[in-house]
């Protein structure tokens, strides 16, 4: 599957120091996933000292990447 990032997740990424490939580990073995209001995938990992959380949708085949935070 395709990984796409909206301009919202790359901004939130950089400023929460997150790099592609923590989210690509989010994406490819969470330790969590739900589903928000519209929707929306909301998948998460712990990678060391923080949780990584990671809000997207899914078309055809491509992940929309909307945003990002880290708990």
């Amino acid at each position: 599957m395709q990984i796409r990032f909206s301009e919202h997740a790359l901004q939130r990424m950089k400023e929460r120091k997150v790099q592609a490939e923590e989210v690509y580990l989010v994406l490819a073995g969470p330790d969590g996933l739900r589903y928000g209001e519209d929707g929306e995938i909301i998948v998460s990992k712990v990678l060391g000292q923080r949780t990584v959380e990671i809000v997207y949708i899914e078309i055809d085949d491509i992940q929309r990447v909307i945003t990002v935070m880290v708990m």
